[in-house]
């Protein structure tokens, strides 16, 4: 998935159980409607860096990754599906994005990940918003290369979007073929999983939901995958009201 190894996941631990991953009918971007460029940002921005992009667009989903328990972020995500800037997936999904940038590509699945999951991270506070951006990363181990296989031949196709973001080339895959979802997901349930560091606050967050049926949004990249930044905005996981 990464083509070049930066970081072998040293010190991570693997927990070889079986996880429920699904996909979801996720709230996303409509390209039709807006550019995903001035929509989506990096997993890993700013208040500076969100504040400059919402003076270019007001829309722009950052809001969601720093949104506090007082801030009505929700009521922003419920206007753009209202005015179609994000649309709901006719049937349940699972999203690949393919990135580009300083002669490094990395290809990343995002699904919705049951939040019993533990991945060695205890919860902690639950998100403040009902509407799920930001992906908690979670590296795989795929000894014999099938997952990565089954990610890839989705990429085989023209994407449904493509954009840059940061300096990087994006592009993106909506995976709602039954078949195809369901063998993806299969064999992430039987592989190895443990959480990247910097996002196990997000993780953390989303066990603390509590509820018995409870999800979370996750990125899953290669056992051999940096960790580093990735898309946020490009699927959206409603958690709990309206929208969910």
């Amino acid at each position: 998935m990464s083509r070049r190894r930066r970081n072998g996941g040293a010190g991570l631990c693997y927990a070889p159980t079986m996880a429920a991953i699904r996909p979801f009918r996720a709230l996303r971007p409509d390209p039709a409607r807006a550019s995903l460029a001035t929509l989506v940002c990096a997993d890993d921005v700013d208040v500076d860096a969100v504040e400059r992009a919402r003076a270019r667009d007001p829309r722009h989903l950052g809001r969601l990754l720093l949104a506090g328990p007082a801030d009505p972020a929700d009521f922003g995500v419920v206007d753009l599906v209202r005015a179609g800037v994000l649309r709901r997936d006719d049937l349940p999904s699972l999203t690949v994005v393919r990135t580009l940038k300083d002669g490094v590509e990395r290809t990343l699945l995002y699904a919705a990940l049951r939040t019993d999951e533990a991945l060695a991270v205890e919860p902690a506070v639950a998100p403040a918003v009902a509407v799920a951006a930001a992906p908690a990363l979670v590296r795989f181990v795929d000894k014999k290369g099938r997952i990565v296989r089954a990610i890839e031949a989705e990429t085989e196709r023209e994407p449904d979007a493509s954009f840059t973001l940061d300096g990087a080339t994006v592009e993106l895959w909506v995976v709602d073929d039954e078949s195809a979802a369901a063998r993806i997901s299969s064999l992430l349930e039987g592989a190895s999983l443990a959480a990247v560091e910097r996002t196990r606050p997000t993780w953390a967050a989303y066990r603390a939901l509590g509820a018995d049926d409870a999800w979370g949004l996750a990125c899953f990249v290669a056992e051999d995958d940096a960790g580093d930044a990735v898309p946020a905005g490009v699927c959206l996981l409603p958690l709990r009201g309206p929208l969910h």
